[in-house]
């Protein structure tokens, strides 16, 4: 970590204070939670569930509905070694 100075107004100071006292911490980690929170939410790319909601369904027309999860494994993996093979020979 590495110290930095920032000017905060009155009411946010002690308002930090209030807030690391009820949950037993210092007001640099809320600092710190808050930035990661506003990074998070303002900067990051999309997060994993909505990267699995996005993609739900995706196979659904793709495999026989009686098809365990090994052989839908086995049909995509056996796909893509076909077209490693083809690329290969061309």
């Amino acid at each position: 970590m590495k110290r930095i100075s920032i000017f905060l107004r009155e009411d946010q100071i002690k308002s930090l204070n209030k807030l690391a006292d009820l949950k037993k911490t210092s007001y640099s980690e809320l600092v710190r939670e808050a930035i990661d929170y506003k990074m998070f939410t303002e900067f990051a790319g999309p997060s994993d569930i909505e990267i699995l909601k996005s993609s739900k369904g995706l196979l659904k027309d793709r495999f026989k509905h009686d098809m365990s999860s090994e052989e839908i494994v086995d049909h995509i993996r056996n796909e893509w070694e076909t077209r490693i093979e083809r690329n290969k020979k061309q």
